[in-house]
């Protein structure tokens, strides 16, 4: 059974072919659990690692070595988005902001 995790542009799965994007493979993938709290709240963790991408970028202006500027803001942001249940590593959440800096321009207005 493919795992569908090389695929490209178009929608189509590399290894095996099948479009994921059709209706008949979407009724084929099991029902979504009811309950999404497990997962804590994304709404808040998503927040905390945009203000931490904008706070960044902001702060890029003045501060001319960007890692100490991460090095500042990164750790009491990862303990917030820790306490509204993000379960990646310190590590990962420097990724995560990080991604978001690249978007910087074109996120939401969810602030």
């Amino acid at each position: 059974m493919c795992d569908h995790d090389n695929i490209a542009d178009n929608g189509i799965c590399m290894s095996c072919g099948v479009d994921i994007n059709s209706q008949e493979f979407l009724d084929s993938l099991p029902p979504a659990p009811e309950d999404l709290s497990y997962l804590g709240d994304l709404m808040g963790i998503i927040r905390i690692a945009q203000t931490t991408a904008q706070e960044y970028t902001r702060r890029l202006v003045t501060e001319p070595q960007p890692e100490l500027v991460w090095a500042e803001i990164l750790p009491p942001s990862f303990i917030v988005a820790k306490v509204l249940g993000y379960r990646g590593d310190y590590q990962r959440w420097g990724e995560v902001c990080k991604e978001y800096t690249e978007h910087i321009d074109n996120l939401p207005s969810i602030l």
